[in-house]
């Protein structure tokens, strides 16, 4: 997703979660689910996940974001 003629769907994101063992938000411009959650398929117990943060214009554009220190 840096670079232009890369794209992914809800697949590509939940396979980011399973092999990065990593959650992943996504933030929405749908109103009524504004935020979408996917964890990996393998829990471990009590340990701290990395997450990744996308943005997801609907219904067909994923854009990833960057953190701002303020």
């Amino acid at each position: 997703m840096l670079n232009d003629g890369y794209w992914g769907d809800e697949l590509c994101i939940k396979a980011i979660a399973d092999t990065f063992d990593c959650v992943v938000y996504i933030i929405t411009s749908n109103p009524d689910k504004w935020l979408l959650k996917y964890e990996p398929k393998c829990k471990n117990n009590n340990q701290l996940k990395k997450c990744i943060f996308l943005a997801y214009s609907s219904p067909i554009h994923y854009d990833s974001l960057k953190l701002i220190k303020m």
